[in-house]
Parts: C-alpha cells; structure tokens; sequence
C-alpha cells in the first residue's frame, strides 16, 4: 500500500539516490512513480550512460522495463544507449 513504511522508506531511498548521482529535478517524480525495482535499474542504467559504458547502461534499462513496461523514462535511456535504432526497422530488401 501507498501509506506503508516499506513503501515510503523505498520512495525515500530513490529519491536520495536520484539526487545523489545528479538527476534533474523534473525526473524525480517519474522515478518515485515507478516500481522501486524498475528505478533502481534506471538509476544503474543513467550511471553506466556517464560512464560510457552503454551496453551496460542498455543492460540496465531492459532490466527496468522488466520491471516496469510502462516506465518511460527507461524506454527513452534505452533509446539513448543506442541499443535501439530504428534504422533496424527499415526492411533490407526492398526489391
């Protein structure tokens, strides 16, 4: 349930984290709506992307849309990891 204390310390750890690895402002209410496990990748996801590390970055976003399909922030990292492209959607043979 919203009010429960696992769930209001769960938000509370998020929202420290986001801050602490210097998440914009206006992305604290999308992570705080998603599933903890869901922000949790996210977060992991964002990290690897200042790291340079993008297919661990797309690792991470997968694993949060896993978690949460719905979580649009994870589709738009994954989208910038390069690990979508949809230059791959475009058919080969067009003969």
């Amino acid at each position: 349930p919203l009010d429960s204390l696992p769930w209001m310390a769960e938000r509370l750890v998020i929202s420290l984290l986001a801050q602490g690895t210097g998440e914009p402002e206006w992305r604290l209410a999308p992570l705080a709506a998603a599933a903890p496990a869901a922000a949790r990748a996210y977060l992991a996801g964002r990290a690897a992307m200042r790291a340079n590390e993008r297919s661990q970055a797309a690792a991470a976003f997968r694993r949060a849309l896993e978690a949460d399909p719905s979580f649009a922030l994870a589709a738009l990292g994954l989208a910038s990891s390069g690990a979508f492209s949809p230059v791959a959607l475009i058919p080969t043979d067009l003969t």
